[in-house]
Formats: structure tokens, sequence, C-alpha cells
């Protein structure tokens, strides 16, 4: 899980697919990050107009992109998504039994990797006094 902290000075223009937004750019501090996506209900947090330093925590692969997966608001309060730890275990064992199938499974396992390692800083956040947002 990689974090970026700093002044959220820009959102770019955004595209809302699903239950989640693809913003072109995010500039937060010095960092410019490209393409990157948010959940509907987690986006409602991020506030370019706040005073004071934002963090985003965000990871991300060449199957599923960049995704912002949490944020500590400039007020303190950090939010983030809630994902079941069994749902995301039962499919990266789906991912490896269906390997042998023409690898199909190799194409799945990491996103789902990237996830179940979301899910292990998720109990960090949670151990921080996070609030978890439903997806």
């Amino acid at each position: 899980m990689r974090s970026v902290t700093g002044r959220l000075s820009l959102l770019g223009n955004g595209i809302v697919a699903g239950k989640f937004s693809k913003y072109s750019v995010v500039k937060i501090g010095d960092i410019v990050l490209n393409n990157i996506h948010i959940a509907e209900s987690l986006d409602s947090f991020l506030n370019v107009h706040a005073q004071g330093d934002t963090t985003i925590y965000w990871n991300g692969n060449w199957l599923s992109g960049r995704q912002i997966r949490a944020i500590r608001t400039p007020s303190g309060d950090l939010y983030y998504l809630k994902r079941s730890i069994l749902f995301v275990t039962f499919f990266v064992v789906f991912s490896i039994l269906t390997i042998p199938i023409l690898g199909f499974g190799l194409l799945l396992l990491p996103a789902l990797l990237a996830d179940f390692n979301y899910c292990l800083a998720a109990t960090e956040f949670k151990a921080q006094g996070g609030i978890p947002i439903p997806l």
C-alpha cells in the first residue's frame, strides 16, 4: 500500500463507471497521479478546498489500475473501503485453481493479491480508528 501526503490541489476530469470514478489526474503535494480510480462512496471525502494536508492510500496493478483505498482528511479523520477478506480469499483460491485452465487464473491473480494486500492494510486502518466505508 502506497501513500501520498500533501495539499490536495487538483482533481482532473472524472468519469463515473458503476460504483467507481476514474480521475484523469490527481495532484497532491508535488505528486501527480494519472488515471486513478476511487470508489464512489469514498470519493465524497476528496476535497480540494480543504485547508491542510490530505493523505491518500492507494495500490494497484496492470489489471485493475491504480485505486485509492483510503483517505485521511486534513481534520485527521481516516476513511477506508470496507472489503470482506473471506470474499477476496475465496477468489484468490479460485484463481489458483483455474491456472490449469488455459492459465485463466494467472490473469486474475495479480489483481486479487492486491485486494488481499489491501484487506491486510484495512486491519491497520481499523486499529488507527479509521471509519469503514462500504463499497
